[in-house]
């Protein structure tokens, strides 16, 4: 799981992070993080997996790191080229 500096740092601050991904998570599942660079810097447990829609990302949007869900909409677009299909809430380890 690919991660920006700044998106990380947010993150792992949390301890608990949500993040739109089009790969199908398995919950359970202990993933690496790692940093713009391809270099493994933490992991974390997939905690839960949801399909893409407003009402999950309303939700879920306290442990994104964004501050409005139009921001989290358009980095995410930007990233994927378009909406990613799932959003995975996972806890760094």
């Amino acid at each position: 799981m690919l991660v920006k500096a700044e998106e990380l740092k947010r993150q792992l601050s949390k301890g608990i992070f949500s993040t739109m991904r089009n790969f199908l998570y398995k919950v359970g599942t202990v993933v690496p993080l790692k940093d713009g660079n391809g270099k493994e810097i933490g992991k974390a447990r997939v905690l839960a997996v949801f399909v893409n829609c407003k009402a999950f990302r309303k939700a879920l949007l306290k442990y994104s790191g964004f501050k409005s869900i139009e921001e989290w909409e358009q980095k995410a677009i930007e990233l994927h080229g378009s909406m990613p299909r799932y959003i995975v809430l996972c806890k760094v380890l």
